[in-house]
């Protein structure tokens, strides 16, 4: 589901669709300058032509949802995300503006009435940067100018002042010569949105687990550091530790509760480590080809502290939001939040 979301976001916005996620089930899409608030609906099969009925007219009794911006929004729209999209839906959603259709495989869209599946031909690449900046503009609440956040973020300046100034970004104010979050609820709304793209291994380098072998005590640091050492033998870049936290209210830890952001699939220490599944793990090495993951961490890193375990909160929180830790998710927000007055 939350892949699904993330690429129904990314298809939207190649055809210059406007979308502010609100929360994960409710999205803001923009028409000529106002917002219309849509409900996400997921369907294997298409929806039948009474359940779009029964789900349209359901809308007026539906309860208000709290914006990003603090308001209390009525949806008045709905958004089916469909393994394909029938001829029935099409039809409705061509002359209905209240129905709006995403078959991502097909990368087929219906939005405000217009068919958008001629247009969609490639992937393309994710964009990387842009949610490299977001997530630099939301370590604090002093303006930056687009070449400090072009260094923090790990993009070049050309890129940061496209997206920055000539795009410009969702929730994002300039301020002097520099720019600032204005609605940082909105942009860590926007980062989340992205979780599961951004964190996704690479297609050719994919993900292996581990745990220390049997008489090796090694605690999760020294895990990552004895990886993270052995890594950097394989030219794997900088490595990116994701170290998770134990669960509030329940006895058993995340597993794998350490990953590791790679360049490269190596193993972490022969020595030290025994390939284990999933479950068992206590070590994940992924392979994810973004130098902006271990920027972001750099960025966060405080002054005069070295080594590479330094976590990029808002990177940790898409980590969270994958596995379902919305508690855990919820606090590193308000810990977000809190940089700019707000929680």
């Amino acid at each position: 589901m939350w892949d699904d979301l993330a690429e129904v976001l990314r298809l939207m916005r190649a055809e210059a669709i406007p979308v502010v996620p609100q929360d994960p089930m409710h999205w803001d899409v923009r028409r000529r300058g106002e917002g219309v608030l849509f409900r996400i609906r997921f369907s294997q099969r298409p929806p039948s032509p009474a359940r779009v009925d029964a789900e349209v007219a359901a809308l007026a009794r539906a309860r208000p949802v709290v914006s990003a911006g603090g308001e209390l929004r009525q949806p008045v729209g709905v958004l089916y995300v469909t393994a394909r999209i029938s001829k029935s839906l099409r039809e409705r959603a061509r002359y209905d503006s209240a129905v709006a259709a995403v078959a991502v495989d097909q990368r087929d869209l219906v939005v405000f009435n217009r068919d958008h599946q001629k247009k969609l031909t490639s992937r393309g690449r994710l964009p990387r940067g842009r949610w490299a900046l977001q997530r630099a503009l939301l370590r604090t609440a002093e303006p930056r100018t687009p070449t400090t956040l072009a260094r923090e973020a790990g993009v070049s300046q050309p890129a940061a002042w496209q997206y920055l100034v000539e795009q410009g970004l969702p929730g994002v104010e300039r301020v002097g010569r520099g720019f600032v979050a204005g609605d940082p609820e909105l942009v860590w709304t926007e980062c989340l949105a992205h979780h599961a793209a951004l964190l996704q291994h690479d297609t050719n380098g994919g993900g292996t687990y581990w745990r220390p072998r049997a008489g090796t005590s090694l605690g999760l640091l020294e895990q990552a550091a004895i990886a993270a050492t052995e890594l950097s033998r394989y030219r794997a870049g900088e490595t990116v530790a994701l170290l998770l936290p134990e669960r509030s209210l329940e006895p058993t830890p995340l597993s794998p509760a350490l990953v590791l952001l790679a360049a490269v699939n190596a193993p972490p220490g022969n020595s030290q480590f025994e390939p284990s599944d999933a479950a068992d793990a206590s070590l994940e090495i992924r392979v994810v080809q973004d130098p902006t993951l271990a920027a972001t961490a750099r960025s966060w890193r405080p002054s005069g502290a070295a080594g590479s375990l330094t976590v990029d909160p808002i990177v940790l929180a898409c980590e969270l939001q994958g596995r379902g830790e919305f508690a855990h998710v919820a606090i590193l927000r308000h810990a977000a939040m809190s940089a700019f007055g707000a929680g």
